[in-house]
């Protein structure tokens, strides 16, 4: 278990992941918007498609994905963990997962409750005191919850989050602070492999 780790923009992050215990443990009515699995699925070669279609739990998004329907949050690990080994093939599974998630605002804005958050917030302290607000958007299941510590400081807590949260959530909040032309460090302390509370420093 990880904990507290500190991460910097610079510093690749290093440790073993055994992604298929993770698989296993997502709960089967977690879910994802399909406008994430669609940016996978334009990402990812059709042959990395095929090899991991027969373990999906809805292998039908692979030929028609809506964007506003619900898919198994389990789906779009599988996704997300192939399309990141094929992208950064000379990265670790964490980094990888981590760099593929800085992409995730991308996808987040083009929509239209993202429009309209991203423009209410204004800067990228205000915006991940909205991340809740986000992940609710896109997800159902698990909780986030965001706090100011000050100027330049929010603590972000998740529970119950299954979404590699040693790593790919770090990558969401640098793509996050990078829409804003910012930088920043995280702490990360690990209770669990599903709960964690980040503290973000913004630069």
């Amino acid at each position: 278990m990880l904990g507290p780790l500190h991460v910097r923009p610079d510093v690749p992050l290093s440790f073993p992941v055994d992604a298929e215990s993770r698989f296993v443990r997502f709960p089967a009515d977690f879910t994802i918007k399909g406008m994430f699995l669609a940016r996978l699925l334009a990402l990812a070669p059709r042959t990395a498609l095929s090899a991991v279609s027969e373990r999906l739990h809805n292998p039908a998004v692979l030929k028609r994905c809506l964007p506003f329907a619900d898919y198994p949050q389990v789906d779009y690990s599988r996704l997300a963990h192939v399309v990141a080994q094929e992208l950064h093939k000379r990265l670790e599974t964490a980094e990888a997962m981590r760099r593929l998630a800085r992409r995730d605002i991308r996808t987040f804005a083009e929509s239209q409750v993202g429009r309209i958050l991203l423009a209410l917030s204004g800067d990228a302290s205000a915006t991940l005191l909205k991340l809740p607000e986000m992940y609710r958007a896109a997800l159902r299941g698990g909780s986030v919850q965001s706090t100011r510590v000050n100027a330049h400081t929010v603590q972000i807590r998740f529970k119950d989050f299954y979404g590699w949260l040693d790593c790919y959530p770090i990558g969401t909040i640098e793509g996050l602070v990078a829409h804003f032309a910012g930088s920043c460090e995280l702490e990360v302390t690990m209770e669990t492999l599903i709960s964690a509370t980040y503290t973000v420093t913004l630069h």
